[in-house]
């Protein structure tokens, strides 16, 4: 009888000091529960920092053609297309770039958006200029404003040569603001 009252209240097994068997199991499924909404919470915040802590690109060197493609003086457009990325999708992107090679050989290339609407804008030759078909933008050779409501001169791109190969790091950049910012 002394040992029936000993064990009241403890009929689990778990004694007087020790965790019971029902005691553990509450702990295990509890620990259990808490790590599974820690990975659930983690996974979730990773989804939501990692376009924030996303390296940005620097954009993408692409081949233009060789430098005795392009005569001095004479605007030359070169059509492109870009590889995009985005999780396991990968698509083409036809951009275009306007390269203007000056009488001592000099190369600029510019992004062919105009930099107000984003336009394609076209080189005039009769005129000598840049024309966007949108508002009437007008760019000079230099890519550099000469009318229109365009709130900077035409995007200059990063450019190389490489083994007489001319290549340039195309990028887009904010349209409609006076700052040159990547996008």
């Amino acid at each position: 009888m002394a040992q029936a009252r000993e064990n009241k209240g403890h009929r689990d097994g778990g004694g007087e000091h020790g965790v019971s068997r029902r005691t553990f199991l509450g702990y295990a499924a509890g620990g259990i529960a808490a790590f599974m909404a820690a990975s659930i919470g983690f996974i979730g915040l990773g989804g939501v920092l990692s376009p924030a802590i996303k390296a940005k690109s620097a954009g993408h060197w692409v081949k233009l053609g060789r430098t005795d493609d392009f005569p001095p003086d004479r605007p030359r457009k070169v059509d492109l297309e870009i590889a995009m990325k985005d999780g396991w999708m990968e698509t083409t992107q036809a951009k275009s770039v306007w390269v203007v090679k000056d009488q001592s050989g000099e190369f600029r290339v510019f992004n062919s958006r105009c930099t107000h609407l984003g336009c394609i804008v076209n080189w005039k030759e009769s005129d000598k200029r840049f024309f966007s078909p949108c508002h009437a933008g007008v760019f000079d050779i230099q890519g550099e404003v000469t009318g229109g409501p365009a709130p900077r001169s035409l995007d200059a791109l990063e450019h190389r040569i490489d083994r007489d190969e001319l290549w340039c790091n195309y990028e887009d950049f904010v349209l409609g603001v006076p700052e040159k910012k990547s996008v």
